[in-house]
């Protein structure tokens, strides 16, 4: 069996991951927490492996990893609907968005 790792880098390529991902859960049938779920799915393969890991629990997450400088958009995942199938570390970001870097300059241009 084969595995596919998906690396999506900064703000377009997290924000398209992340709706792959809920399409992908969507086609085989998992639930935004990673359990199966009781409805069938549109398209089940028996290969879910590709795609997903299983963990010892026999919760399926994505074999993906997403980075970006600025932590918004990965925030977004992380506490978004989809947040219990994504497991935390698959998650790089930086410490300070733009717009928060923005504010620092303009408060430092009016002193």
């Amino acid at each position: 069996m084969r595995e596919i790792l998906s690396i999506y880098i900064g703000q377009a390529g997290t924000q398209l991951g992340s709706a792959c991902w809920e399409l992908f859960c969507l086609e085989q049938g998992i639930t935004p927490n990673g359990q199966f779920s009781s409805v069938k799915p549109i398209s089940y393969d028996e290969n879910l492996g590709t795609l997903f890991s299983e963990t010892e629990k026999g919760k399926y997450t994505p074999r993906a990893a997403f980075f970006d400088l600025e932590p918004l958009i990965i925030n977004d995942i992380m506490y978004g609907p989809y947040r219990e199938l994504y497991d935390p570390g698959l998650f790089i970001s930086g410490k300070e968005d733009a717009a928060a870097i923005a504010e620092d300059i303009i408060h430092l241009d009016e002193k």
